[in-house]
């Protein structure tokens, strides 16, 4: 069986990332920190997803701003039917590399 392992980190927006100089200057907004994040690792982890289902503009969004195999992957949200804790439901957003936009 072959695979691949991606690393990343859990969020692109998060304070202690953006607050340790690792974006450059430029990278004000949020969706420019995603767009470079993206450059830099093949997947994050979108916490926001485990706290409540995205409007649908919102992964699309992701989608627009990142390479087409970039992965976004998320938690189902904490009140769904996973129940929490470990073995919860996974979304994975990708690109067009991989069929389709969602």
């Amino acid at each position: 069986m072959s695979g691949r392992i991606l690393v990343g980190t859990c969020s692109w927006a998060d304070k202690t990332l953006i607050d340790s100089g690792w974006y450059p200057p430029e990278a004000k907004k949020p969706e420019d920190r995603l767009r470079f994040y993206s450059e830099q690792f093949p997947v994050v982890e979108v916490d926001s997803t485990y706290y409540a289902i995205p409007q649908e503009r919102n992964p699309e969004a992701w989608v627009e701003r990142t390479p087409p195999e970039f992965v976004c992957s998320g938690e189902g949200p904490a009140g769904g039917a996973a129940g929490g804790g470990a073995g919860e439901d996974e979304l994975l957003l990708q690109g067009p590399a991989a069929g389709d936009r969602r």
